[in-house]
């Protein structure tokens, strides 16, 4: 099997602004995995020495942007680059992540014993000022573990929100299924795995294969004053995929899904999440890493 992973061309994908600080620490978790992985980045127009420090590390590829386009037109960016590279799996993630050594290698040997196109996995989260140990998860991603993978995509639907490492096989999946939809800021990666789950079978590994750096700021920070923005983007995606699937569902689970996804939306930035937020920050031992099993 190890000789067969090494022929197998993995790349990951890393979108960077502004990331000089972080930058050294993520390559060396890459350079740790127990298989191959080649990196494409593309630099968003930093303003430090981020791009420097990509050129000076020997990537696969290395692209700066001629000013920052924002998250969404560089991730499209590197699935153009990847495409043009022709590999067998594929995954991305932030530098505020970690990939832990044997992270890649066990999300490949589940696809390869699963039959799934594609395999997302829970995630360890290291707050300011404790290491979340999965399965224990941050608030917003309780609800992954509950998910039914058999009908993912109705789960989507009705706002079930995650984000989660993932790794694609790209001999079964599309490149055109995996670019972000431009118009969307706020919910691309949701817009994303419902177009990728109505089309192909996702598999959940029940382990942390990575950590997250977790600082309490990114999209789903509550304020208020994005919360218009945010409710027209979140009618828009589910508007989108409820007309593509109309065909194949009846008016009363259109209302329902509509229902259930507004109500979780409301819940999600309410005090109550916030406060669930909070106490997820309280002070705990740090536990150390132990590779988990497929």
């Amino acid at each position: 099997m190890a000789s067969e992973q090494l022929m197998k061309k993995i790349l990951m994908l890393i979108p960077c602004y502004n990331e000089e600080a972080r930058l050294d620490a993520f390559l060396a978790s890459i350079k740790r995995q127990t298989i191959p992985v080649e990196v494409v980045a593309v630099d968003d127009g930093s303003t430090d020495k981020t791009f420097t420090k990509l050129s000076e590390s020997h990537l696969l590829s290395a692209t700066r942007n001629p000013g920052n386009i924002g998250i969404t037109r560089s991730m499209n960016r590197l699935f153009e680059i990847a495409r043009s590279f022709s590999p067998d799996y594929l995954t991305w993630c932030g530098v505020d992540e970690e990939l832990y050594p044997d992270g890649v290698e066990r999300r490949l040997r589940y696809l390869e014993a699963n039959d799934s196109e594609i395999v997302i996995t829970g995630a360890d989260a290291q707050t300011p000022t404790r290491k979340i140990r999965y399965p224990e998860v941050l608030p917003q991603y309780a609800r992954l573990r509950k998910a039914d993978f058999s009908k993912l995509y109705e789960e989507l639907l009705s706002g079930n929100f995650f984000q989660s490492p993932i790794l694609v096989d790209m001999n079964k999946v599309s490149f055109d299924d995996l670019f972000l939809d431009e118009r969307t800021r706020h919910f691309p990666d949701w817009d994303q795995y419902l177009t990728l789950s109505r089309k192909y079978k996702i598999g959940f590994m029940d382990e942390s294969t990575g950590c997250s750096d977790w600082d309490g700021e990114n999209f789903s920070t509550p304020n208020p004053a994005l919360y218009p923005e945010k409710l027209r983007e979140f009618v828009y995606v589910l508007s989108k995929h409820l007309a593509a699937t109309r065909h194949t569902h009846s008016t009363a689970f259109t209302f329902r899904i509509i229902i259930t996804a507004i109500t979780r939306l409301a819940g999600y930035y309410s005090r109550l999440a916030r406060t669930a937020l909070s106490n997820s920050f309280k002070s705990t031992p740090a536990a150390t890493y132990s590779p988990g099993r497929v």
